[in-house]
């Protein structure tokens, strides 16, 4: 007999609804609701819900004598990436959309930053498989190697939605469908230079040259008083 399972279309439908729903309503209360913005969140809904049926849903509940955590936890790096390279490209590819969605609805303004953000929503999900493979015994593995995958693929989206955006047209669309409102609409983003080093990086306000002497106002000189002292004759 196969062990139980929580199912994927009646936990996910329903979800992704609320989600959808909750996303709007924010964007209404704020006074930002326009249809580029609502399309933003539905697709983000969707990926979500995307993204939770691929990593945890169906969620089976095995019975029987659990293994050891130990067996479910893979913590050494790069094992079985050569055996299974397809198994590292699709970890990236799935965080690619959540990278090109951070300039949409946050103010991430750094890779590193980025990079940090998939790093955390893909710890978020490892510990939820270990929860269930402690708890229920899913049988899922929490590996390192996602975590990797994860972080470098979002990275990797964040910096192609900011090299589109160096397209003026596609910069204001981005623009218009901005979920923050002091991040992306104050100014396209573009890669400089801080510190002798490249790094993308959003910049807001007025554009300038990193490292560009300020231009100078021109000066109008004007003569001194001359003192001609007491008893000057002149």
């Amino acid at each position: 007999m196969p062990p139980d399972e929580i199912p994927t279309l009646p936990v996910l439908v329903p979800a992704t609804i609320a989600a959808i729903a909750a996303s709007l309503g924010w964007l209404h209360r704020r006074d930002r609701l326009t249809g580029l913005r609502a399309a933003v969140g539905v697709v983000g809904c969707v990926y979500g819900a995307a993204v939770l049926a691929h990593v945890l849903l169906p969620f089976p509940v095995a019975t029987g004598e659990p293994r050891p955590w130990r067996v479910l936890v893979h913590l050494t790096p790069f094992v079985d990436v050569v055996d299974d390279p397809a198994g590292m490209l699709l970890n990236i590819l799935l965080f690619v959309p959540l990278g090109m969605l951070l300039p949409f609805v946050t103010r991430v303004r750094t890779v590193r930053r980025a990079a940090v953000v998939g790093l955390l929503v893909s710890l978020a999900i490892e510990a939820v498989q270990l929860a269930g493979v402690l708890v229920v015994g899913t049988g899922r593995i929490a590996d390192v190697d996602d975590l990797v995958g994860n972080t470098l693929g979002t990275a990797i989206g964040w910096t192609a939605c900011v090299v589109l955006m160096q397209v003026p047209m596609l910069a204001r669309l981005v623009a218009r469908a901005s979920w923050a409102e002091d991040g992306i609409a104050s100014g396209p983003p573009r890669c400089r230079s801080r510190h002798g080093r490249l790094g993308w990086r959003y910049t807001t306000g007025e554009r300038h040259a990193e490292g560009a002497e300020s231009a100078e106002q021109p000066q109008t000189l004007e003569p001194a008083p001359v003192s001609t002292g007491e008893g000057s004759q002149l």
